[in-house]
């Protein structure tokens, strides 16, 4: 709307004044006029023009005068000068000063309409351009405001991150792909005896003079593959202290998006942790010979107690301790293991042996103790073309899971019968997979106690009434065992028809 446009007009000629007054009056602008350049600019006080119509030849201030002093541009606003063709030069003087345009005396509506449109277009225009460069400010001052916060958060985050790292009770060391050292730590500090803010920048094999811990990082550092984390157990000599102190060693890849920049090596001091581990070795292979040692005892009585001709009742009496020893002699024994299992410190002794022999004298037992109870037992061996398979491995633990898995099978099965089949074939070069199998077809197990079942102190009757006796440790021992060995035990069974459990690991060729 033009109403929403102020208009001054300054002229020293009442008659031109008044008539362009009226003409833009007409047109629906609010107009105000001024006599000369000092009555324009008293006009100032109580009017708002957006523009001015200016004469340039007036008394008291003229027109370019009036100019200098309105200064158009620094003000938004936009003025037209109203001269005659003898004042052509001023009219260029005052386009210089700011005016947008001229028009020519005597003045003419079309041309005035003409150029008031333009003005008013420009001043539309240019008040867009305000606006849009205060709202554009306003963004700027207001992202500005968030990215400095946001600089303050990450400042902050970087100082207590640094805090936090500094402070870590790991020992904490980052190298860049050149193995030049980026980070450390003061826990690092303590392990390497290096004052951290002195190896900065340095190859760490140069900067560590601890050899046995540089050896052993850069073993950690080479086995450390494509896209993966290693872990492994190192012992350095602390040259301050004189002891040997044992650390867990974490290495993994640092990455910057999908880019690796270097590698992360996190200490974990166990040194305390691998004594404690040491002396309840020590403790308990020496209660496994404390153990064992009345135990065996107890069978040199028993076999002299058979050879003096005991009567039936006697000689029951005998088969009954000799069964208790049996039993207690392998519920040590689960416990021994059990326990090594538990501090992830169970030693395995490789010897070569025939596995069908091995299995064979391991079927053997089980096999009387199935006929006693009246249950049908079958044993067989398969092997590529029949060929001997010797391996080199720990016996002695695989007849424990084997033991546990036929004792289980008898213990469960009243009737039917109980098969124990062993496969064996090539998967690599000097690498046999071994599938030791042992069937029944006893009481079975529902399918959602199944992780029941491995766990320790467990069973699947847990009432002081139970059918069952035993410690609940058998499976959880003998899985633990297969996985020492990198192989597992899986199980297959149905409620009333019978179970299946699998013992599978791969063995390697003698």
């Amino acid at each position: 709307m033009n109403s929403e446009y102020n208009i001054l007009v300054i002229d020293d000629s009442g008659e031109n004044r008044d008539g362009v007054c009226g003409l833009l009056k007409v047109d629906g602008y609010s107009v105000e006029s001024a006599c000369d350049g000092v009555d324009a600019l008293g006009k100032l006080e109580t009017f708002a023009p957006h523009l001015f119509i200016i004469d340039v030849a007036m008394p008291n201030m003229n027109g370019i005068e009036l100019l200098k002093k309105l200064k158009v541009k620094e003000n938004a606003w936009e003025a037209i000068i109203m001269t005659g063709h003898e004042s052509l030069e001023d009219a260029k003087k005052a386009m210089a000063l700011g005016a947008l345009s001229y028009i020519g005396k005597p003045i003419q509506y079309t041309d005035l309409r003409q150029h008031v449109d333009n003005a008013l277009a420009e001043i539309r225009q240019n008040d867009l351009m305000r606006k849009y460069q205060a709202e554009l400010e306003f963004q700027v001052k207001q992202q500005t405001g968030e990215l400095e916060e946001a600089l303050h958060i990450v400042k902050n985050q970087n100082e207590r991150f640094d805090t936090i790292i500094m402070s870590m009770e790991n020992g904490l060391l980052a190298l860049d792909m050149n193995d030049n050292i980026m980070m450390a730590n003061r826990a690092f500090e303590k392990i390497s005896n290096k004052p951290f803010f002195k190896i900065i920048g340095c190859d760490f094999k140069t900067a560590l003079e601890n050899d046995g811990l540089v050896l052993q990082l850069v073993q950690a550092l080479g086995e450390l593959g494509d896209d993966r984390k290693t872990e492994q157990t190192i012992e350095i000599f602390d040259s301050l202290s004189g002891d040997r102190k044992s650390f867990q060693v974490r290495v993994s890849f640092l990455r910057d998006r999908d880019e690796v920049v270097g590698k992360v090596i996190v200490f974990n001091d166990e040194t305390e942790k691998i004594k404690a581990i040491r002396m309840q070795k020590s403790f308990l292979n020496n209660m496994s010979h404390e153990m064992r040692t009345p135990l065996t005892a107890i069978v040199s009585m028993i076999e002299a107690l058979r050879n003096t001709h005991p009567d039936s009742e006697q000689a029951g009496y005998i088969n009954i301790l000799a069964s208790s020893q049996t039993a207690l002699l392998a519920l040590v024994e689960r416990i021994l293991d059990f326990s090594h299992l538990a501090q992830h410190s169970i030693d395995l002794h490789p010897v070569m042996f025939s596995l069908e022999q091995m299995c064979r004298k391991v079927a053997g037992p089980f096999e009387q103790k199935a006929g006693d109870k009246g249950v049908g037992f079958k044993f067989c061996f398969a092997s590529p073309q029949g060929a001997e398979a010797i391996v080199m491995s720990d016996e002695g633990r695989i007849r424990s899971v084997l033991n546990n898995l036929l004792n289980n099978a008898v213990k469960f099965t009243h009737d039917g019968k109980i098969t124990f089949s062993t496969r064996v074939h090539p998967v690599a070069e000097s690498m046999l997979s071994c599938e030791f199998a042992v069937s029944d077809t006893g009481i079975g197990i529902d399918p959602d106690k199944f992780d029941i079942i491995f766990k320790e102190f467990t069973q699947l009757e847990d009432s002081p009434n139970r059918r069952y006796c035993g410690a609940g440790l058998g499976l959880a021992v003998s899985r633990g065992i297969a996985q020492c060995m990198h192989g597992d035990i899986t199980v297959q069974s149905r409620p009333g028809v019978g179970s299946t459990f699998i013992f599978g690991v791969d063995l390697p060729t003698a």
